[in-house]
């Protein structure tokens, strides 16, 4: 049997789990391989925190959430304008 993969290509790093985070947990219950594919590195979201910074932590959740059920991770790491 193959197994489904499925790529959800989002522009920052958290509309994965905001936008599709319910769905992306069901496919991957049902045993299809999610990859992960972010545009930007999040270092624009905010004027308070230098650019590095705030796109290191924007990176955490994800690879805490989603590398533990076997999701493929991948950053293009776009600054974000």
């Amino acid at each position: 049997m193959t197994r489904e993969h499925f790529r959800h290509f989002s522009p920052h790093p958290d509309d994965n789990e905001v936008g599709a985070a319910g769905t992306l947990f069901e496919l991957a219950q049902r045993g299809c391989q999610i990859v992960y594919i972010t545009i930007s590195d999040g270092s624009g979201s905010t004027g308070e925190v230098e650019p590095e910074a705030i796109a290191a932590i924007r990176r955490l959740p994800r690879r805490c959430s989603w590398a533990s059920s076997g999701c493929i991770l991948a950053w293009m790491r776009r600054r974000c304008i």
